[in-house]
This record gives structure tokens, sequence and C-alpha cells, in this order.
């Protein structure tokens, strides 16, 4: 009799199971700023990369570190932030920040003169508050190679900007989901 009880309590709760684990596990919402932001203000918050002396980049003078350095021939973390947004064609990108419904602050730091690769960081802001709404951060992974190097911060700052774009699709799929938008349908 125990046994067909303990069987009948087990699948009983068994299929409550997924339903708890998404209530305790679920996704935190999205701030609302980022799901209606149309037009944004792309900041160049420069970088931190003490020792990253390299054409293309306003980092300070300093010796170019063995793993970090990347060619003029590679798009600055601004200038290809700015043309991937651009391209993107979802955000009307304005010329200052307080025509701004976002700020996306992009930066570039080294986490250690020992590892030496850049870690491009993207921060997305509220204008008139100036907090920071959401966040990202992409390692450009060392190489030997100078063409490696470049490839990979490239490979870096497109990666930065896939993140932003499954960002704005989940906040367009929780817009969609919200009730105010479904009983608007």
């Amino acid at each position: 009799m125990f046994r067909q009880v303990y069987a009948f309590l087990a699948l009983s709760i068994v299929p409550c199971l997924p339903a708890v684990a998404a209530d305790q596990h679920g996704a935190a919402p999205i701030p609302t700023q980022i799901g209606a932001g149309k037009r944004v203000f792309v900041s160049n918050m420069g970088g931190e990369c003490q020792n990253f002396n390299s054409p293309g980049f306003n980092f300070g003078i300093g010796q170019p570190l063995r793993h970090g350095q990347v060619s003029a021939a590679v798009p600055t973390a601004y200038d290809g932030l700015y043309s991937a947004l651009k391209d993107w064609g979802r955000f009307e990108l304005v010329l200052a920040p307080s025509d701004a419904d976002l700020v996306f602050q992009i930066h570039v730091v080294c986490p250690s003169i020992k590892e030496g690769h850049p870690v491009l960081e993207l921060q997305i802001l509220d204008p008139k508050t100036r907090i920071a709404l959401w966040g990202f951060s992409e390692n450009a992974d060392p190489a030997e190679l100078q063409k490696n190097r470049d490839a990979n911060f490239e490979r870096a700052l497109t990666q930065l900007s896939q993140d932003v774009r499954a960002l704005f699709a989940r906040a367009d799929f929780a817009r969609a989901d919200s009730p105010e938008i479904t009983a608007a349908k």
C-alpha cells in the first residue's frame, strides 16, 4: 500500500516540476526601456589598455602587448558597433544622447597585462537616469599572428552585435506576450 501511495504522489508531482522550475529558474524580466527603445546614441567610452598601443585605437602610450595588438585594418569597437546597428536597421541612430531612448556605450579593456587581449564591453544605458539597463562582454582571444588577432577582434565584435540582437528579440517576444499588447490586438 505504501508503494502505491508513494508511486501515486511521485507521478502526480512530476508533471508540476517543470512549472516550478520555470518559475524558480525562469528568465528575469527585461527592462521596459529596452523593448520600447527606437532611437539609439552610440557612445565611445574608449579603452583602458594602458600598454595597448595600436593603429586605429587611442588607448594611450605604451608598448604593444604580444597578444593584444589589432591592426588598423580592423574597425574600432565603436565603428564596428555603429556599423552593425546601422546595417541592422532596427534603430534610428541619433547624434545626441538627449535625442535617444537608449545609449549603447562601448568600451574596450584588457583584463591584465599578462593576458593582454582586449575585452569588448557594451552597456545599454537609460539616457535619463544614466542607469545601466543591460551589459555584455566578449573576449577577443589571443593569437600569435596579426591576422589571427584581427580576426579574433572582429569575431568578438560580431558576437557582441549578435548578443544585442538576441536581447532585443527576447524583449520583442516579451512585449508581444504582455497583457497590454495582447489586449490591444
